[in-house]
């Protein structure tokens, strides 16, 4: 019955806007963030969208929330424009196949305990409790997930704690673009395979997965709050209030290399690629990626490039 439980749950979030979510989702759990004066100062007119021109190409740098609402529609004119102006539009992994039989098994497989563990067994006990109380909440049971492991616990809390909020995986920008381009024909291409998207929060050790999960709960209330400052900071363009949430990976040092530091660098690779290429390329990414000396824009920079925020 657990069994069948779990792939109701695992429905009840479908799976393929989990997959677009893992990534940033680990970047919204950080504890809420504070702010300066100075760093919710950004001007008004500015967007999360950059052209970045070379010798031979441009490219449009689109910064991603993966969850939003109807009132963030339409989009600002600039946006669209450099969606009409692309003739190739680039999102991190395939969105197409995130849905196939073969990447839901993969996510099953790394989401599951395979050797007799359980949610029981393995957490301690004023955790579990936290568990089962919040799923309660949300019309769920801690047995419906005893199978899984407790980072796919965690992303599935905060999925589902967005989702209650209003904010909807349909209206992401990555999904809005993605049908878009799929009715119009135009060709689109991912960065990474959703294999290696998986792994990034799959592959943690066990102390991290509780410890995640941990914060996870602790910052349940505050997830709305969160990814409303998020939102507006994505919609004015403001990138010093974007990095602050970087900085909740200090903690996870090796996460943070995989997260950011290694992915941004083979992106970077490919960007080259494109900026040498005849085509214009709409490249929609994480809007955490952008900001810091680590992030995209600076990478881009550090290569020669002329990167203008719109």
């Amino acid at each position: 019955m657990k069994t069948h439980s779990g792939y109701t749950a695992m429905r009840m979030i479908r799976r393929r806007h989990l997959l677009q979510g893992l990534l940033l989702l680990f970047i919204l759990l950080s504890p809420l963030f504070r702010l300066t004066a100075e760093e919710t100062k950004a001007p008004r007119d500015r967007i999360c969208l950059w052209e970045v021109r070379s010798d031979k190409g441009t490219l449009y740098l689109l910064g991603s929330v993966h969850l939003l609402k109807e009132e963030h529609y339409p989009l600002d004119s600039r946006i669209t424009d450099a969606y009409a102006g692309s003739d190739v539009i680039v999102f991190e992994t395939d969105i197409g196949v995130l849905n196939s039989t073969e990447v839901q098994s993969m996510l099953l497989a790394r989401a599951l305990y395979a050797d007799g563990r359980t949610l029981v067994s393995e957490l301690p006990e004023d955790l579990y409790r936290g568990v089962g109380s919040i799923l309660e909440q949300m019309g769920l049971t801690s047995e419906a997930f005893d199978t899984f492991r407790p980072w796919f616990v965690g992303v599935t809390i905060s999925t589902l704690s967005m989702m209650q909020s209003g904010y909807n995986p349909d209206l992401g920008i990555d999904q809005y673009f993605y049908r878009l381009a799929a009715e119009e024909g135009k060709p689109i291409l991912g960065l990474e395979t959703a294999e290696f998207q998986i792994e990034i929060l799959a592959s943690m050790s066990d102390e991290d997965q509780i410890d995640f999960l941990r914060q996870t709960l602790d910052e349940f209330e505050t997830v709305p709050d969160m990814m409303e400052e998020i939102v507006q900071a994505w919609r004015r363009g403001n990138v010093k209030k974007i990095d602050r949430l970087n900085e909740s990976l200090d903690e996870y040092p090796s996460l943070y290399d995989r997260l950011l530091v290694e992915r941004n660098g083979n992106w970077l690779n490919r960007m080259e690629e494109m900026l040498n290429s005849d085509e214009t390329h709409l490249v929609v990414v994480g809007a955490a990626h952008m900001p810091g000396p680590d992030g995209i824009l600076a990478g881009l920079k550090e290569r020669g490039y002329r990167v203008t925020q719109f």
